[in-house]
């Protein structure tokens, strides 16, 4: 094989490992649009408590941290611990990335972090569901 064949083949295979960790994220920031915007429809139309929505935050951080995590272990088929681990740091980042555009005042603060906790905690057990969905038994 000459350069140029070797060269693309890596080519492919970055592009590949790119797109089976950001393909994850998008689905699970898809997620949390929907609850978001259910919740906002919920506080709009009826007198939901406003008290709960930064509970509702963790739960939909969970629930997407570990859809992504489960997402993107399945697509590696190994290491789920780790890929889920990546995958709940990703989230968070690009979580506090939005949070930082969005308001000036931006502090990593004690609620930030049982977020990236969550986050974390999440997307290992996604990943280790996902690595083991792939098993045959």
């Amino acid at each position: 094989m000459d350069n140029k064949k070797i060269l693309k083949k890596n080519e492919f295979k970055s592009l590949s490992l790119l797109l089976h960790i950001i393909k994850p994220q998008i689905i699970a920031y898809l997620i949390t649009a929907i609850i978001f915007i259910a919740i906002a429809i919920l506080l709009t139309y009826t007198d939901f408590d406003e008290n709960k929505i930064p509970f509702i935050s963790l739960i939909c951080t969970a629930i997407s941290s570990l859809i992504a995590g489960f997402d993107t272990a399945s697509n590696f088929g190994r290491k789920g611990f780790l890929w889920g681990a990546i995958s709940g740091v990703l989230y968070s980042l690009i979580l506090f990335i939005i949070c930082l555009f969005a308001s000036s005042e931006f502090s990593f603060n004690l609620g930030k972090l049982i977020l990236l906790i969550i986050s974390i905690s999440a997307g290992i057990i996604g990943g280790v569901l996902g690595v083991n969905r792939n098993v045959k038994r």
